[in-house]
């Protein structure tokens, strides 16, 4: 499934392009783990520069292609439409060719924006999967995965010395929490699992965090003189 080009839309100095190149398996990832497609990093053209509202982060949830379509309409149209009802926005990544490979959804908004959608979209493939029978009830609880986007400069919050704060949001949450090493676009991927409310409330630790750093200012492409 993939987005139909349309005109480029703005949200806190982030532009967002209606068009969906076609993806291709990432060269770099992480460890190996039995895991969704959330454990390979994204291609460099779906992770958008961070925002210039220290308030707004990108998301990504992932969508089995089975359920894409009644989840989130023809070609995306209904999951768009969705977002722009709290203010945020929504793109569907994937091959429109593609019949198998699973769906990424990139969110760019406020944590409430992002919790909003991410909840209704992670309940209503949870309860798909529930119907289709392929997973048990508790496997499917335990199944939510997010991953988020932080920016460098607030990536020292999150973690806190030797880890300390990533841990504690581990301990209040629930949920699963990982910050990787990987600098992506000035931002570091940040990989959240567990059942779905864990993983949501584990989101608004991080997005409070993130908040409170003031955006760094961008390096200039040349020297200045003086």
């Amino acid at each position: 499934m993939a987005l139909v080009a349309g005109s480029p839309m703005e949200l806190g100095g982030l532009p967002f392009r209606e068009e969906s190149p076609e993806l291709c398996p990432s060269p770099e990832q992480v460890a190996p783990r039995d895991r969704s497609s959330l454990w390979t990093l994204p291609e460099v053209t779906d992770v958008f520069p961070a925002s210039t509202q220290p308030d707004v982060m990108q998301t990504h949830i992932v969508i089995p292609a089975r359920f894409s379509e009644p989840l989130l309409g023809r070609r995306g149209a209904e999951g768009r439409k969705l977002a722009a009802t709290v203010g945020c926005q929504l793109q569907v990544r994937g091959r429109c060719d593609d019949a198998v490979a699973d769906h990424r959804v990139i969110i760019v908004g406020t944590c409430n924006q992002c919790c909003f959608v991410q909840e209704l979209l992670l309940s209503r493939l949870a309860d798909a999967q529930r119907a289709e029978g392929g997973m048990e009830v508790s496997a499917v609880a335990d199944a939510a995965e997010l991953l988020l986007f932080v920016r460098a400069e607030a990536a020292g919050v999150v973690l806190g010395k030797r880890g300390f704060v990533l841990r504690q949001i581990k301990r209040q949450s629930g949920a699963s929490i990982e910050l990787m090493r990987e600098d992506v676009k000035s931002q570091r991927p940040c990989i959240v699992t567990g059942a779905l409310q864990a993983v949501l409330r584990a989101e608004r630790h991080v997005f409070d965090l993130v908040g409170a750093v003031p955006v760094a200012a961008p390096a200039p492409l040349w020297p200045l003189r003086r």
